[in-house]
């Protein structure tokens, strides 16, 4: 009778596809957390993008002797006189800043940007003819959603009251991430 069988695997070999198997799951493993580290620090870069350009914007509205919103909500117009003491009746040397949320018009929203230019002397419309990004600045990683961004003054007379500007922007995600909206209210400084 015999006891002993050869057909089974010996101890080298077990030990063998043990380490092809374990090296299988640290090179899929690996992989797995680059493509979440990359997928982060994508959405972290938005999340900057985002942040500086309504940081940015917050600054520019409070330093703002006037600002000018259009009837869709989408366009901000911002004066400033660098002049010191400040001239109201020289608009010559007024630092202008506009602001759109840009739609191009198609179902792509990746095109909607928040666009901006700067002049001196008078304001510059930014329109959605713009939208290929010539003229006016891009906010590159910042797809807006321009139909539920909108400028929104607040107490436009200014009685009483500084002149408020509502922001609010929607910041379009990826597939696997929701719309991210930012909103803030800010008073002209020099409008009080």
């Amino acid at each position: 009778m015999r006891i002993a069988d050869n057909s089974g695997h010996t101890l080298a070999e077990i030990l063998a596809a043990t380490v092809v198997v374990g090296m299988i799951f640290v090179i899929v493993g690996s992989l797995y957390a680059t493509s979440v580290k990359l997928l982060n620090s994508e959405v972290a870069s938005r999340d900057v993008d985002s942040l500086l350009a309504l940081e940015t914007m917050t600054r520019n509205i409070n330093l703002a002797e006037e600002a000018i919103v259009d009837p869709t909500g989408r366009q901000l117009q911002l004066r400033n006189d660098p002049a010191d003491p400040a001239t109201p009746l020289d608009l010559t040397n007024d630092r202008w800043s506009t602001y759109r949320f840009t739609d191009d018009g198609f179902a792509n929203v990746a095109n909607d940007r928040l666009r901006t230019r700067t002049a001196i002397g008078a304001p510059v419309d930014i329109d959605d003819a713009d939208a290929d990004g010539t003229s006016p600045q891009v906010v590159q990683n910042l797809a807006i959603d321009p139909t539920a961004s909108r400028f929104l003054l607040v107490n436009p007379t200014g009685q009483n009251a500084a002149t408020v500007v509502e922001i609010r922007m929607v910041v379009i995600g990826n597939a696997n991430e929701q719309n991210r909206t930012l909103s803030t209210r800010v008073a002209l400084r020099r409008s009080k």
